[in-house]
């Protein structure tokens, strides 16, 4: 951006009030078996026609020890993924306090209320959209969080909270694969006798959230496999919210205000590129923008009254909620790609702002000012000053 680097720009809010990576890797670390903390798991399998015809609950650790190891498996696939693609911060609607209240009782009871449980089940039996048959299955923990000092050291000789959640998973039982299996005893080949076997989570959430490493009963974090199947029913029986905007779907609005000035000037594209790239180093890619902290960044980044005033509307009229756009969801930053009809050029980010557009001999170009003449072609070691 040149000289545009100099200007002030507000600077965004730092007060982050989700859960970050640290804060959901620092839960997932629990469970293994060093570090487990779970006191009790309770599951129910639901029919293709939304039935429950089965119902368990035992104390976690009086499981056999292959069965641990593959309910770590299954629970840690829920705390994995990236936040905005994967992991959402749900947090409760002003007008679902029944729905609130019923998730705190739910984790107080430590799983051991069985008509909470049925209700849980059913909850998520109606509003949970499957073609086939699966399981839910929950798991209640105490987990003692252990101070940190200044530099960011774990004291657990110094807790001073105990972090009491819940986490739900939701799995496909299929059928599995058909295959031949060899019989020592018998000396033989048969075929595998075909199992209904638990697959791995498409969904989960847990409750509470691990804000700022302490318990906050208003949000949740939510689990999806595949964002594109929104599961809203599910969310809003659960908190009376929808998931927010999968990064997906940033990109996408945030591109769609960009173009309002269509087409978009290549220098203002150019400028917002690099200071979306400056702010997540300034402060995180997980940093989020409400509606008027983006409208800046575009005014800043030289786009004009008109189109920035085109942009809001776009914008606004998808957010909702006091939602905001997240820096790693409003535009990828790990590559510049320019795209046209005869050909794709991808720079390193940091030498975007060398690219330029000039006219020569009449004609339109696309320039890129190279460091020497040698350049790799398809592999190939090629001298661009040699005819």
């Amino acid at each position: 951006m040149k000289h545009y680097f100099i200007i002030f720009y507000k600077v965004l809010a730092t007060e982050i009030l989700f859960m970050n990576k640290k804060e959901v890797l620092e839960i997932k670390k629990q469970l293994s078996p060093e570090n487990c903390s779970i006191t009790r798991i309770a599951m129910a399998h639901v029919t293709e026609e939304k039935g429950i015809d089965m119902v368990e609950s035992n104390a976690f650790l009086s499981l056999p020890e292959e069965e641990v190891f593959k309910y770590f498996d299954m629970y840690k696939k829920t705390l994995s993924g990236k936040l905005g693609k994967n992991l959402f911060n749900i947090s409760f609607s002003k007008d679902a306090i029944q729905q609130q209240m019923f998730m705190n009782d739910l984790r107080q009871s430590k799983l051991e209320d069985e008509d909470l449980l049925m209700r849980f089940y059913e909850k998520v039996a109606e509003s949970y959209f499957f073609s086939d048959r699966y399981m839910i299955v929950l798991i209640h923990s105490m987990y003692d969080i252990p101070g940190k000092t200044h530099d960011g050291e774990e004291q657990f000789d110094a807790s001073e909270e105990v972090f009491e959640y819940i986490q739900c998973i939701i799995c496909p039982v299929e059928i599995s694969a058909a295959a031949l299996t060899y019989d020592s005893e018998k000396n033989q080949v048969h075929t595998r006798i075909r199992d209904k076997v638990l697959s791995m989570p498409l969904a989960g959430f847990l409750y509470p959230a691990f804000n700022d490493r302490s318990t906050d009963l208003n949000e949740m974090l939510y689990y999806i496999k595949n964002a594109d199947l929104c599961q809203d029913e599910f969310t809003k029986a659960l908190t009376g919210n929808i998931r927010p905007m999968s990064n997906k779907e940033e990109a996408e609005l945030f591109q769609l205000a960009v173009s309002a000035d269509s087409p978009c000037p290549f220098p203002v594209v150019q400028n917002v590129f690099e200071r979306i790239s400056e702010l997540e180093l300034e402060h995180d890619a997980e940093t989020k923008m409400d509606l008027d902290e983006v409208i800046k960044l575009l005014e800043f980044c030289d786009m004009n009254l008109e189109s920035k005033e085109t942009a809001r509307t776009i914008i606004q009229e998808k957010l909702q909620n006091g939602e905001k756009l997240s820096l790693a969801g409003m535009m990828d930053v790990g590559s510049f790609t320019i795209k046209t009809d005869l050909v794709q050029v991808t720079a390193i980010p940091k030498y975007a702002h060398r690219i330029e557009t000039k006219l020569i001999d009449g004609k339109l170009c696309l320039v890129l000012p190279l460091e020497d003449s040698t350049m790799i072609v398809n592999g190939v070691e090629s001298d661009m000053s040699k005819k």
